[in-house]
Protein backbone atom coordinates (compact mmCIF):
# COMPACT_ATOMS: atom_id res chain seq x y z
CA UNK A 1 0.00 0.00 0.00
CA UNK A 2 1.33 3.34 -1.10
CA UNK A 3 -0.88 5.36 1.70
CA UNK A 4 -2.34 4.41 5.47
CA UNK A 5 -5.94 3.40 5.56
CA UNK A 6 -8.47 6.30 6.87
CA UNK A 7 -10.81 3.73 8.55
CA UNK A 8 -9.92 0.43 9.94
CA UNK A 9 -13.22 -1.31 8.43
CA UNK A 10 -15.74 0.66 5.43
CA UNK A 11 -18.07 -0.01 3.41
CA UNK A 12 -17.40 -0.01 -0.08
CA UNK A 13 -20.35 -1.28 -1.72
CA UNK A 14 -23.73 -0.82 -0.53
CA UNK A 15 -25.27 1.65 2.09
CA UNK A 16 -24.98 1.10 6.23
CA UNK A 17 -22.65 2.76 8.98
CA UNK A 18 -20.02 0.55 10.84
CA UNK A 19 -19.49 1.14 14.63
CA UNK A 20 -17.75 0.31 17.39
CA UNK A 21 -14.88 -1.33 15.59
CA UNK A 22 -12.41 -2.64 18.23
CA UNK A 23 -9.14 -4.28 16.94
CA UNK A 24 -5.64 -5.45 18.03
CA UNK A 25 -2.97 -8.04 15.90
CA UNK A 26 -5.26 -11.02 16.44
CA UNK A 27 -8.95 -10.03 16.79
CA UNK A 28 -11.17 -7.46 14.99
CA UNK A 29 -14.97 -6.48 15.97
CA UNK A 30 -16.72 -4.39 14.45
CA UNK A 31 -20.93 -3.62 13.97
CA UNK A 32 -22.26 -3.04 10.80
CA UNK A 33 -25.91 -1.61 10.18
CA UNK A 34 -26.06 -2.33 6.44
CA UNK A 35 -29.47 -1.06 4.46
CA UNK A 36 -29.03 -3.35 1.57
CA UNK A 37 -26.73 -6.23 0.88
CA UNK A 38 -22.91 -4.75 1.50
CA UNK A 39 -19.40 -4.89 0.94
CA UNK A 40 -17.46 -4.07 3.96
CA UNK A 41 -13.71 -4.03 3.96
CA UNK A 42 -11.24 -4.91 6.72
CA UNK A 43 -8.15 -2.61 5.99
CA UNK A 44 -5.35 -5.93 7.38
CA UNK A 45 -4.30 -8.02 4.55
CA UNK A 46 -5.22 -11.58 4.73
CA UNK A 47 -2.80 -13.76 5.88
CA UNK A 48 -3.77 -18.02 6.49
CA UNK A 49 -5.37 -18.23 9.79
CA UNK A 50 -8.19 -15.43 9.39
CA UNK A 51 -11.02 -16.53 10.06
CA UNK A 52 -14.49 -14.25 9.94
CA UNK A 53 -18.16 -15.13 11.68
CA UNK A 54 -21.20 -12.61 11.21
CA UNK A 55 -23.61 -12.77 13.49
CA UNK A 56 -22.07 -15.80 15.05
CA UNK A 57 -21.78 -17.65 11.59
CA UNK A 58 -18.32 -18.25 9.52
CA UNK A 59 -18.75 -15.87 6.69
CA UNK A 60 -16.32 -16.32 3.63
CA UNK A 61 -13.24 -14.11 3.50
CA UNK A 62 -12.40 -12.22 -0.02
CA UNK A 63 -8.69 -10.92 -0.20
CA UNK A 64 -8.58 -10.83 -4.34
CA UNK A 65 -8.88 -6.80 -4.23
CA UNK A 66 -5.82 -4.85 -5.01
CA UNK A 67 -4.20 -3.96 -1.77
CA UNK A 68 -4.77 -7.90 -0.87
CA UNK A 69 -6.85 -6.66 2.52
CA UNK A 70 -9.76 -8.73 3.71
CA UNK A 71 -13.33 -8.28 2.79
CA UNK A 72 -16.76 -9.41 3.98
CA UNK A 73 -20.61 -9.51 2.48
CA UNK A 74 -22.63 -8.12 4.58
CA UNK A 75 -26.94 -9.05 4.49
CA UNK A 76 -29.16 -6.07 5.23
CA UNK A 77 -29.62 -5.26 8.50
CA UNK A 78 -27.87 -5.59 12.26
CA UNK A 79 -24.43 -7.75 12.25
CA UNK A 80 -21.87 -8.14 14.51
CA UNK A 81 -18.58 -8.99 12.82
CA UNK A 82 -15.23 -11.05 14.58
CA UNK A 83 -12.65 -11.81 12.71
CA UNK A 84 -9.83 -13.69 14.77
CA UNK A 85 -6.33 -15.28 13.77
CA UNK A 86 -5.50 -18.00 14.86
CA UNK A 87 -2.27 -20.77 13.65
CA UNK A 88 -2.97 -23.01 11.07
CA UNK A 89 -2.22 -26.77 11.59
CA UNK A 90 1.11 -26.46 9.32
CA UNK A 91 2.51 -23.74 11.72
CA UNK A 92 2.07 -25.62 14.66
CA UNK A 93 3.34 -28.51 13.53
CA UNK A 94 6.80 -26.39 12.26
CA UNK A 95 6.54 -25.06 16.48
CA UNK A 96 6.85 -27.87 17.63
CA UNK A 97 9.40 -28.87 15.31
CA UNK A 98 11.38 -26.02 16.55
CA UNK A 99 10.75 -26.11 20.28
CA UNK A 100 12.06 -30.18 20.09
CA UNK A 101 14.66 -29.50 18.37
CA UNK A 102 16.15 -26.82 20.13
CA UNK A 103 15.22 -29.00 23.08
CA UNK A 104 17.31 -31.47 21.92
CA UNK A 105 20.22 -29.48 21.16
CA UNK A 106 20.24 -27.84 24.72
CA UNK A 107 19.79 -31.58 26.04
CA UNK A 108 23.15 -33.07 23.83
CA UNK A 109 25.34 -29.70 25.45
CA UNK A 110 24.54 -30.36 28.37
CA UNK A 111 25.57 -34.00 28.26
CA UNK A 112 28.44 -33.25 26.08
CA UNK A 113 29.41 -31.31 28.72
CA UNK A 114 28.87 -33.54 31.61
CA UNK A 115 31.04 -36.22 29.61
CA UNK A 116 33.85 -33.88 29.09
CA UNK A 117 33.86 -33.05 33.26
CA UNK A 118 33.67 -37.12 33.75
CA UNK A 119 36.49 -37.40 31.70
CA UNK A 120 38.64 -34.53 32.93
CA UNK A 121 37.99 -35.98 36.22
CA UNK A 122 39.17 -39.47 35.92
CA UNK A 123 42.39 -38.40 34.44
CA UNK A 124 41.37 -38.74 30.49
CA UNK A 125 42.54 -35.59 28.13
CA UNK A 126 39.76 -34.95 25.88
Amino acid sequence: PVERFVEKVEIVEGVGKVENVSYNSKKITFDVMANENAKVRVNTIYYPGWNARVNNHKSQINYSNEKGVMELVMPPGDNKVELKFSETPLRIFADTISAVSIFFLLFYRIILRKLKVLRLTNGLIV
